[in-house]
């Protein structure tokens, strides 16, 4: 996608742009209208179906930031999606307990043996 190149003119980001959360912990968000114009062109393009790529989508069970649903609408146009909620886990998977990151890395080394098989 081009530079300047946006799915959404002004009107319609402004009516979003109040809606996204501000001021949250963690690292600086990059531009949002680009970020979530891409997500609107790889939807309209029907680029995901496509992808040929193994694909975990991982859900936090007890997410607030996002909502999961938008996972299984993506999880539905790649053609190789595997999908998994961790019932117990929030927004930041990889920053939860151990027990919870375990799970995730089961999952993620379960896709990667399949994708490229450890060598004996």
């Amino acid at each position: 996608m081009r530079a300047g190149l946006f799915w959404l003119n002004d009107r319609q980001w402004t009516r979003i742009e109040r809606h996204l959360p501000n001021g949250l912990p963690g690292p600086e968000r990059d531009d949002d209208r680009r970020i979530i114009s891409g997500i609107i062109h790889m939807l309209q393009s029907g680029a995901l179906a496509h992808l040929r790529l193994p694909v975990l989508i991982v859900s936090a069970g007890q997410e607030q930031l996002v909502d999961n649903k938008s996972h299984e609408v993506v999880g539905d146009l790649l053609p190789n999606a595997r999908r998994m909620t961790i019932a117990n886990a929030k927004h930041e998977i990889l920053m939860e307990r151990d027990d919870v990151r375990a799970q995730f890395w089961a999952a993620f080394d379960e896709l990667a043996d399949r994708v490229a098989p450890r060598i004996a």
